[in-house]
């Protein structure tokens, strides 16, 4: 992840290290936090941190290029680790937190497409002016859950849940399309992977 500017306070003790106040100019956003570092027995960090106005296309290249987001993410999380080793020490991180984004989409898939035609709305975007929920990640597996998404006419909630190691997919959504001229709404089971979503409607 590259970091434009960072700047830090810290105390460093017998076998640890805390620092009090962190902050970091990256992904065109700034992030600030504070953390425990030890290395007593194995390395160990506990903390928190919250993230201000990432840019989520940047972010996502970090990690996957299966899928384009887009949009500015802020959100508040804590992260605790503990490895043999520096080197892998963000191997397998426990984060959990709540997120928001404005002004964004989801690629790979097109809700409202999808539910007046499941094969039209696959490979499109679902585009949405806020999008929040929670992130958790434990065990190599991202969590996404209790989301709330609103864009146009669509409106959706539901949890997803990502193997960080492959990309596969599970999860439901639930979607309600409102406008003047139509309403609709379904439930969908996710499976897949991320860059080849499947979503099954379920009534």
């Amino acid at each position: 992840i590259p970091l434009n500017i960072v700047t830090a306070k810290a105390i460093l003790g017998n076998q640890q290290m805390v620092v009090t106040e962190f902050n970091a100019k990256l992904l065109e956003g700034s992030a600030s936090g504070a953390f425990k570092i030890d290395w007593k027995q194995s390395f160990n960090v506990n903390g928190n941190f919250s993230v201000q106005k990432f840019k989520l296309d940047q972010l996502a290249e970090i990690f996957t290029r299966g899928v384009s987001l887009n949009g500015k993410l802020n959100g508040e999380f804590t992260l605790t680790t503990s490895a043999g080793s520096i080197s892998t020490l963000l191997d397998q991180p426990k984060i959990q937190g709540n997120f928001s984004v404005k002004d964004g989409s989801i690629g790979n898939a097109d809700l409202v497409q999808v539910m007046r035609s499941p094969e039209g709305g696959l490979g499109g975007q679902s585009k949405f002016t806020d999008l929040s929920g929670q992130l958790r990640v434990s065990e190599g597996i991202i969590r996404y859950e209790k989301m709330k998404l609103a864009g146009g006419v669509l409106l959706a909630n539901g949890n997803i849940n990502v193997v960080n190691s492959t990309g596969a997919l599970s999860g439901s959504v639930g979607a309600e399309i409102r406008s003047n001229v139509a309403q609709d709404r379904a439930i969908f089971a996710i499976s897949g992977n991320v860059a080849r979503p499947l979503l099954k409607r379920g009534g």
